[in-house]
């Protein structure tokens, strides 16, 4: 299903306010601090824009058949606080804007702008902008950078993805984080498989042999989806490039911006089975299978048994001296050569990015990190003004 392309708040309006960026909420239906913050936030700050960068609302711990519209009204309905804090600014004519990220997808959804008027007691003619993408404000690039990151990556930013065909982070998030409440693992991409093993032998105990197995069929699942749902996921990219047009004028931004974006995406993991396969760290696994039964078959008396185990032993640390983890520091590195190309290639004069949950700058870039998960004792914003200067910052609550 392609997103849908509108840009409800006025853009003459935007051009003459100052923006509030925040990124990385991932509201649930539990009350949380950072709602009560951002309330709190937008009270200092009545007339300027809110621009969230994505991951508003955290709907990959959803089942895959809820609607994510549905889940989207319900999330924000349980702050009570915040809602009346975006209505009162909305009925006032203070533009919101929600770009979707990789946990959210579903802001860009057909539905989700009309549910959440509908929550918030407005007409439709309120500044509420959702957008699958990025926007620019003042000549700043708003995105949440998820595109740039190959185990996020969307099959084309533009075509909102289904259970079928989500991102393999998204993916594992809902189908094994989820269901087996491994919450250690949620963001935890730099874990390696004997960190894992050692962390769910202590966390679970007698149940561990259960959610290891719940790991694997999943794993193997998503590795077997690679390759079944190909044809699916080329036919919605192609959707995707199909509305490129009509989203460049939507943001007011040259088509050939678009294709300098899209050509700088991450090719998705999840496109490709040996992609899978190896981020999913399989063959480590196997290696280190082999190598068991190798030692096991030679403490049997056969000889035969060292080879299978010496093989198993060799790639494991040809691997691992290689690059350890797989993930690590990657996605902060993608996202800083994705802002440097941004920066080269068009017109914007700077690069606001969330995502990583690391606050990050470089000159023309910024990374907010988290609003919610944050380790300092203030959390994370921009200030863009409306002659496109950003100014990075931190709130503390009252």
């Amino acid at each position: 299903m392609v997103a849908t392309l509108r840009a409800h708040s006025l853009m003459k309006n935007a051009a003459d306010r100052s923006v509030l960026v925040v990124s990385d909420l991932h509201l649930s239906r539990r009350a949380c601090a950072s709602a009560t913050a951002l309330a709190q936030l937008l009270r200092q700050h009545p007339e300027h824009e809110l621009v969230v960068a994505g991951d508003f609302f955290d709907l990959a711990f959803d089942a895959p058949s809820k609607d994510p519209a549905e889940s989207i009204e319900e999330i924000l309905s349980s702050h009570a606080p915040l809602c009346e804090s975006l209505s009162e600014r909305l009925a006032r004519g203070v533009p919101l804007t929600l770009l979707a990220g990789n946990h959210d997808a579903g802001v860009a959804s057909r539905d989700t702008r009309t549910r959440l008027l509908r929550l918030l007691g407005l007409p439709a003619s309120a500044p509420l902008t959702t957008l699958p993408w990025f926007v620019r404000r003042a000549g700043v690039h708003i995105e949440h950078g998820h595109f740039y990151d190959p185990d996020n990556a969307p099959n084309h930013p533009l075509c909102l993805w289904s259970p079928r065909t989500e991102p393999l982070g998204v993916a594992m998030t809902r189908r094994f984080v989820a269901p087996n409440n491994a919450m250690m693992f949620a963001g935890a991409y730099q874990v390696t498989p004997v960190a894992g093993l050692v962390q769910v032998l202590s966390e679970y105990r007698f149940r561990a042999p259960l959610v290891i197995a719940n790991y694997f069929a999943t794993a193997g699942g998503l590795c077997l989806r690679a390759h079944t749902e190909r044809a699916t996921m080329v036919a919605e990219s192609e959707q995707g490039s199909q509305v490129l047009i009509e989203h460049s004028r939507t943001l007011g931004v040259p088509a050939g911006d678009l294709e300098v974006l899209l050509d700088g995406g991450a090719r998705p993991t999840h496109h490709g089975f040996r992609a899978t396969f190896m981020r999913l760290y399989f063959d480590r696994i196997f290696a280190t299978f082999a190598t068991a039964t190798g030692l096991g078959i030679a403490a049997f008396g056969q000889p035969q048994g060292f080879l299978l185990a010496g093989a198993g032993v060799a790639y494991l640390v040809a691997s691992v001296r290689t690059h350890g983890s797989r993930y690590s520091d990657l996605p902060g590195e993608r996202l800083r050569d994705a802002a440097s190309r941004i920066l080269g290639a068009t017109d914007a004069k700077g690069v606001i990015f969330g995502h990583t949950h690391v606050e990050d700058a470089t000159p023309g870039y910024l990374n907010l990190g988290s609003f919610a998960f944050t380790q300092q004792a203030q959390r994370p914003y921009a200030e863009v003004d409306p002659n496109g200067n950003v100014s990075r910052r931190w709130f503390s609550s009252d």
